[in-house]
């Protein structure tokens, strides 16, 4: 299966598959941050930027993602304060340092990463070519 049938299959997951798929990804991704040895304010702190990534992945803070992540993992946050925690995720430096991580990962936290990513990215039904380049940087 390519890459582009791939996001396409996502892209047609309803909003409670791509809760599971989120769901499924956040404990995988912090059961394998656990098993390297990060502490829970590490792991906290990577999947805060792992959102930030992917939220920032087209520049746009939507609605659909503010409700899937507080569906995923409530945060008690308002909209308003979910943007400014995942705003500048696309700086360039941050963007590298994340993938850089990911790069030295473990195969099975990398697809964590990225299936959470997914979730995300999917959020609002469709992943453009600036989220998919994204992904595919970070599956690389």
């Amino acid at each position: 299966m390519t890459f582009d049938k791939i996001m396409k299959k996502v892209e047609n997951l309803s909003h409670d598959e791509i809760v599971i798929l989120g769901k499924d990804s956040l404990e995988k991704m912090k059961k394998g941050l656990k098993e390297d040895g990060l502490k829970s304010d590490q792991i906290d702190s990577f999947v805060l930027n792992t959102i930030k990534l992917f939220v920032s992945a087209d520049s746009r803070c939507t609605e659909e993602e503010y409700e899937l992540i507080n569906a995923i993992m409530p945060l008690n946050l308002t909209f308003d304060e979910f943007f400014d925690k995942t705003n500048n995720g696309r700086n360039q430096e941050f963007v590298n340092s994340f993938d850089e991580f990911i790069d030295n990962a473990n195969d099975d936290l990398k697809e964590a990463v990225c299936l959470f990513g997914v979730a995300i990215l999917a959020s609002d039904g469709k992943v453009n070519y600036v989220e998919q380049n994204l992904l595919e940087k970070i599956i690389k």
